[in-house]
Formats: structure tokens, sequence, C-alpha cells
């Protein structure tokens, strides 16, 4: 399979079909022992690649229960001094994150404050500020509303000049016929 820039892609399948670890291949999380065959970048070998260039580039975006002290805000920059307050503005349009939710601060020790949902938002959010050349999306909608899943859709169908891979047990056609291609796994 090869992904191009500026098209996005689905990848469909049940459960422990190799839907995620498709993705491991490619962020070069399996040993070279763990599996035969190639897997490229840019018409490079990923086994000649050095991780860190790797993970500069493509951003794998799956459900993480990391939360830090501190606000919402606090949660989606993660001291990144790069970030400005416009970025993190626009990332939370995008995702409808309101300025209620992005003030509000976060105890770590309370696991209650957010929601899954939330927290869903909030690690797509951080990732959604780096400028990568490959997002790859791990169930982003699973265990949302449906109105929380189409703004994620929405925004992950607005991304331009970059490679979009979303992994997804959703297989209604209204999803899907926004894809390029839908690999079937």
């Amino acid at each position: 399979m090869t992904f191009e820039a500026g098209r996005k892609y689905a990848i469909v399948g049940e459960s422990g079909k190799g839907k995620s670890t498709l993705m491991r291949l490619l962020m070069k999380y399996l040993m070279e022992s763990e599996y035969t065959g190639e897997v490229a970048i840019n018409g490079q070998d990923i086994k000649a690649l050095d991780s860190d260039s790797i993970y500069a580039k493509i951003g794998y975006i799956q459900r993480n229960e990391f939360l830090i002290d501190g606000s919402v805000r606090d949660n989606i920059v993660l001291y990144r001094d790069n970030i400005t307050d416009a970025d993190v503005d626009q990332v939370c349009r995008n995702l409808k994150l309101d300025s209620d939710l992005v003030s509000k601060e976060i105890d770590i020790s309370d696991s209650g404050e957010v929601s899954f949902g939330e927290k869903q938002r909030i690690d797509i959010a951080r990732f959604m500020l780096h400028d990568y050349d490959v997002l790859i999306f791990d169930e982003p909608t699973s265990n949302l509303d449906t109105d929380t899943a189409n703004q994620i859709f929405h925004m992950i169908f607005g991304i331009r000049d970059k490679i979009v891979i979303v992994i997804t047990h959703d297989r209604s056609r209204e999803v899907l016929d926004r894809f390029d291609t839908v690999l079937q796994i």
C-alpha cells in the first residue's frame, strides 16, 4: 500500500485483524525480527531511519489517558514553548472545545473532572498543534456520542496537504464514502 499526501485513508476491519499492527510497523514500534517484508517512507526502508525522525514526521494519535495537573489548555500545550495562543485557539475551535472547558482546571487525582470524550479531544488537540506530514488516528471516535464523533470527522476531513490515515470500526457508508481510499483488513 502506498499512502500519498493530500489523501485520506480509512483502514477498516474486525478487532484483532492487524489494523493497529500495521500502524505500529509504520511507526517502527516493532523490531525487525517481528515482521517480514519492507516498510518504506519516501522510498527509504524504515530500518535505515532513526526513530526520532519518524516520530517528528508522523503523529500516531491513539487513546491516551495522560493528563497533568493544570488547565485543559495546559494539557493540550504540555509545556511546549513554540505553541502560540492563536494556534491553541484555532485547534480548540476545530474540535469544538469551548472556552469554559479549555480553562477548566484538572486535578489528576480526581479522574471524573474530564469526560472520556473530552480526554479524547484533548489528545487529538495535542497532536494537531504539531506540523506532522502524516496523521494516524486510531479509533478517534470510539465511545463518543454521534455529535462529537461528527465534529471529529469534520475536523479530520478538513486537514489538507497531509497523509491522513484513520483506523476505524465505523462502517457507515456516510463516513467511509468521504475517504479517498478504504483499506479493508
